[in-house]
Formats: structure tokens, C-alpha cells, sequence
């Protein structure tokens, strides 16, 4: 019901203006292909999907500082599927809420990304226990185990994030938040996870987890830690889009957005 207070009005002027609820841009090729083409070094490799690159912990962004411009600015670490994942699970990986300029002018280093993503290590090492545990537990009593459905939940779900991923070479193209559907089976491996340890043990996984997600939501609460994105930024970065999509209504949507339209 709160959704439907809160999207409903949003799929209503969708329909008014275009004709459907829910447009999309993937059947304008042009633009799409642009933006997708924009954040791309490379083809896929299967080295993207194997290991996890440590300097993704001290440098979660697809930016890089000034002065380490060679050809695309990108973070070529951001190339690891799971890397850039796990960055955008725990940090703006992308450029989307911080200001870019924390992630490009020396002196700028953001130090929240760091203590993000090293804070992320510990609800993420138990949720990744748990599904161990509940796969091994399917391997040895078959698929009546309680956990079973979730196991092939996820199963599925990391399929289709591969899949996509191999065939969408962007950068943009591995975020975390594909991975939201699978939000319910990790809850149930991480409590797997943290039950399988000792008393004190137990209870410093749990405040250390509760502090990443309190980090989290402190940090990322607009203008708390690091100042909002200007009204102009946004509207710049969008008037792009709007250019090349002139029948989709974006530019109008962004100062509804902004409290400058009607």
C-alpha cells in the first residue's frame, strides 16, 4: 500500500505522457548505446569473475584521482564483476551520490570509502558462510532441506548477473543493486552464518555488522557527512539524457524532482 501512495502517481504520469507505465530506453539504440559505450574499457574476460581485487577496498569507485587520467578515466579494478559489486553494495561506486569532485582533486580522498567497504567485510564474510553451509546441507540430505529453495534462489540469481554481465561489458553494468531480489535468501545465510559462531565471537560480528550498517546510513544521509549534489549538477547531467530522448519527458521529471517544475 505505501508503495503504491508513493509510485503510484509516477506510473500514472508515465502513462499519461508516453503511452506506458513503465517506458523504457533500450529500444532507442542511440542513446542507450552511448551511455553503455561511455563505461566501457574493454570486453568481458573470464579473469573479470575470478578473485577479488584488494585495491577495490581502498579505492571503491569507478573514478580516478587526478593525474591518473590514461585514456578512459576508470578504475581498471572496477573491471572485477564482484569487485565492482561489492563496491556499489557498500560504497558510490559510481559517482552517484558524492560529489564527484571528493573522488578527482588531490587532497579530495574520500576516506569513507575505505572504512565502507572494510566495515562490509564482515556481514558479507557471514552471509557468504551461511550459503556455504546451506549448500553443503543440500549436498548431503537433498533438496528437502528447509534452505533448499533459497539455495536455487540464489543460484539462479547469480546466473542471471553473470549472463548479464558477460554480454553488458560497462562498468555501470556490474552494480550491486541487480542483485536486491536475493535480498531475502541473504538475510537467512547470514543469520546461518552468524549462529555457527561462539558466544563473544557472536556478539562482536553483530555490533561490527550493525556499525557498517550504521556507517552506512550516516554517510550516505544527503548533506550529514558530505555535501548534496547541487540542483545544477543534476539538472546538467540530465539535460543530456533529455537531448537526446526528447519525447520522454525527463527534463520536465527533473524539476519536478528538484521542486522547480509543476
Amino acid at each position: 500500500m505505501t508503495a503504491a501512495v508513493i509510485a503510484g502517481p509516477v506510473y500514472l504520469r508515465n502513462a499519461w505522457l508516453t503511452g506506458s507505465p513503465i517506458p523504457m530506453t533500450r529500444s532507442q539504440k542511440g542513446p542507450a548505446a552511448w551511455w553503455e559505450n561511455y563505461s566501457v574499457l574493454r570486453e568481458r574476460r573470464l579473469g573479470d569473475y575470478l578473485g577479488f581485487p584488494v585495491s577495490v577496498l581502498r579505492r571503491p569507485t569507478m573514478l580516478l584521482r587526478a593525474g591518473e587520467v590514461d585514456g578512459k578515466p576508470y578504475n581498471e579494478a572496477m573491471l572485477n564483476v564482484w569487485g565492482a559489486a561489492y563496491a556499489s553494495f557498500w560504497y558510490d561506486a559510481f559517482a552517484h551520490r558524492i560529489p564527484s569532485r571528493f573522488f578527482r582533486r588531490p587532497g579530495h580522498e574520500v576516506w569513507a570509502g575505505p572504512l565502507l567497504t572494510g566495515l562490509g567485510l564482515v556481514p558479507t564474510g557471514l552471509m557468504l558462510l551461511g550459503l556455504a553451509l546451506c549448500t553443503r546441507d543440500i549436498l548431503r540430505g537433498g533438496l528437502r532441506t528447509p534452505e533448499a529453495p533459497l539455495v536455487l534462489m540464489t543460484a539462479v540469481g547469480l546466473a542471471t548477473f553473470v549472463t548479464f554481465t558477460a554480454r553488458a561489458p560497462s562498468l555501470v553494468a556490474a552494480k550491486g543493486s541487480y542483485l536486491l531480489p536475493l535480498l531475502v535468501p541473504a538475510g537467512l545465510f547470514f543469520a546461518r552464518g552468524v549462529g555457527t559462531l561462539p558466544g563473544r565471537l557472536r556478539q562482536a560480528a553483530l555490533v561490527l555488522s550493525a556499525s557498517a550498517a550504521l556507517a552506512s546510513a550516516i554517510v550516505f544521509t544527503s548533506g550529514l557527512v558530505f555535501p548534496p549534489r547541487s540542483a545544477a549538477t543534476v539538472r546538467n547531467g540530465w539535460s543530456t539524457v533529455a537531448r537526446q530522448l526528447p519525447d520522454s519527458h525527463i527534463d520536465e521529471a527533473v524539476e519536478i524532482f528538484l521542486g522547480t517544475g509543476k
